[in-house]
């Protein structure tokens, strides 16, 4: 999937998509991520944070972003950043050299440090499916939040 297909897809089903980060802030989360032994995000996910959206929100599913998002007046939605949900997750071992980025209520989303993307059990986080377009990956953790 490219990512011209996945933002038609995402913007048709009334995705929202949240605000670019900053080099800095990827620099910054990259070094986190590697000081937490987690993969850094890949080229292609760090280019969409920086030139697309800082993280999307489908429904009851999220790409987690660099920073984390509180919706502004209402307050129904609180979405943790991608460093935030790793450190609470940094113990499990199935999690080993994998890197946390999006979820829906009934998968996680994970990539590693050669960029391959895995739908993980939502309890034991163990592997179910492996991707290797991050776009087909991230697409298929949105799809759930659209039911």
């Amino acid at each position: 999937m490219t990512k011209e297909e996945f933002l038609s897809w995402i913007k048709s089903s009334g995705a929202i998509m949240l605000q670019s980060a900053s080099s800095t802030e990827i620099a910054q989360t990259q070094n986190a991520l590697q000081q937490m032994h987690a993969a850094i995000i890949p080229i292609t996910l760090t280019d969409f944070y920086k030139n697309t959206a800082g993280g999307i929100l489908l429904g009851d599913a999220q790409i987690f972003g660099l920073s984390e998002i509180k919706r502004d007046k209402t307050g129904i939605y609180y979405i943790p950043s991608i460093l935030q949900v790793n450190r609470d997750f940094s113990g499990f071992s199935n999690l080993r050299g994998k890197t946390i980025f999006g979820r829906n209520g009934l998968f996680w989303f994970a990539f590693d440090a050669f960029g391959k993307c895995f739908m993980l059990n939502n309890m034991t986080l163990a592997p179910m499916r492996q991707y290797n377009d991050i776009f087909k990956a991230m697409s298929d953790c949105l799809a759930v939040g659209k039911i």
